[in-house]
């Protein structure tokens, strides 16, 4: 049995943050291949999001839904510490991404970066990512590239992003 708690704040415009604690009881991890057993340590996790309307008065060449969705998470458990940074430019209905992945578990180094891209068509989204292991760590995971399809099956779809934004 693991615990864990959370909690997350918005407004309706632009900007939320949370904060997570996991493994609140140190479970304990046993496999069928190793007689140790570890302890989880605990994990502390922010994040925090903000959006930016580019073309908030609807002139120049940007379409009239224009953002910049930044979403940053910092993460520490035991003498780990991991930064995720995530940065959306979102053109009406499509939107373009780009996401570092830092972190110390072996020296600290660049673990990760990655592009994306995607549309929303009505209540669907759909897009891919690939991401790229970087820096000079003996510890990599491999490339991965990856198709989404996500969808939004609420009863109360009509406040569903209309404007594009993230928050809504």
């Amino acid at each position: 049995v693991d615990f864990g708690a959370s909690f997350m704040a918005h407004n309706d415009y632009n900007m939320s943050f949370g904060l997570a604690i996991k493994h609140l009881n140190k479970p304990k991890l046993s496999t069928e291949f190793s007689e140790q057993v570890y302890n989880l340590d605990m994990l502390f996790s922010a994040q925090f999001a903000y959006e930016f309307n580019l073309n908030k008065y609807k002139q120049g060449r940007l379409p009239d839904y224009s953002y910049l969705h930044l979403f940053q998470v910092v993460s520490k458990q035991g003498v780990n510490t991991r930064v995720d940074l995530y940065q959306d430019l979102i053109m009406g209905n499509m939107f373009f991404g780009l996401k570092e992945h830092i972190s110390s578990l072996d020296g600290f180094n660049l673990f990760q970066i990655g592009l994306s891209a995607g549309m929303k068509i009505e209540s669907l989204d759909v897009g891919f990512s690939y991401t790229n292991p970087m820096g000079l760590s003996k510890i990599a995971s491999p490339s991965a590239f990856e198709i989404f399809l996500s969808f939004d099956l609420s009863s109360f779809r009509e406040r569903n992003r209309k404007d594009f934004s993230r928050f809504y």
